[in-house]
């Protein structure tokens, strides 16, 4: 099995992948450095054990599409060809022939289930996520060797209803213009982002995620993802005031004023040559 691993930039510097938690990103880098020349993971648990992974990190990787697990305990990577391509004379054929026997490589070269069948995936291996705890207290073997890995059938297609669920409120509802507002200057809604940002409205208040978003906006395109926005709202929120906002926008003007005086004084000062 070879020894080096590549990551494609073009899946793991995509917002769906760096809204998720640090510590999901972690595992998949580590899933991905440990998988066999053909992509497969037999030992996902023992990984997440090593690198003290929560079964809430392995959930969103699958909610988001990253990896398709099996009942066996078996998991796979989706994007596995996109990362790494390897000669066929020097690849070393997967041990897990049962699972690929029921996987296909679409147009794109991702994995995917034969027929879109996850049906496939039998309904004793529903995750019970109720019996996991707290990410960082999470015990891997309170959870059954057999169901740890898997989801229900309709827990694949999460991510795509969730973005459909965003698309669905009415012009009305007040979550219709923040997830507007974000696929017009930030990107495209993932499942994972349209909870994050309905967490936040719950939290702070739809006003206020709106004019954070717009501070974002206003701070540079680098500035416009999750983590600067959830930011945002926390230093508003410990400095207090009904609307943060109209007094980070007068600080701003008045550091701009200064600025700009301190500019002109400076160019009086200067003798010319």
């Amino acid at each position: 099995m070879a020894e080096k691993r590549m990551f494609a930039k073009g899946i793991i510097d995509s917002d769906m992948f760096l809204d998720m938690p640090p510590t999901s990103q972690n595992l998949y880098f580590h899933l991905g450095m440990r998988a066999d020349d053909e992509g497969f993971i037999n030992n996902a648990k023992r990984i997440m054990r090593d690198v003290r992974a929560s079964d809430s990190d392995m959930r969103t990787l699958i909610q988001n599409q990253y990896i398709i697990p099996f009942d066996s305990g078996v998991i796979v990577i989706t994007h596995w060809r996109l990362h790494n391509w390897i000669r066929k004379e020097r690849i070393h054929p997967t041990s897990c022939e049962a699972e690929k026997a029921l996987l296909e490589m679409d147009g794109t070269g991702k994995y995917r289930l034969k027929n879109s069948d996850v049906s496939q995936l039998s309904d004793t291996c529903q995750t019970n996520v109720s019996q996991v705890s707290d990410v960082r207290q999470t015990n891997v073997s309170q959870v059954p060797d057999k169901c740890q890995l898997s989801i229900d059938k309709n827990s694949i297609d999460k991510n795509s209803s969730s973005i459909a669920r965003a698309r669905a409120y009415h012009d009305n509802d007040e979550m219709s213009s923040i997830f507007h507002f974000y696929e017009e200057n930030f990107s495209t809604i993932s499942g994972f982002t349209a909870e994050v940002l309905e967490g936040l409205r719950d939290a702070y208040s739809s006003e206020w995620v709106m004019q954070a978003m717009k501070t974002c906006v206003k701070a540079g395109r680098q500035k416009c993802n999750i983590k600067y926005l959830e930011g945002v709202l926390k230093g508003w929120k410990a400095d207090g005031g009904a609307k943060p906002w109209k007094q980070s926008s007068k600080a701003e003007s008045e550091a701009k004023k200064k600025f700009e005086e301190e500019k002109k004084a400076y160019r009086r000062e200067v003798k010319w040559y």
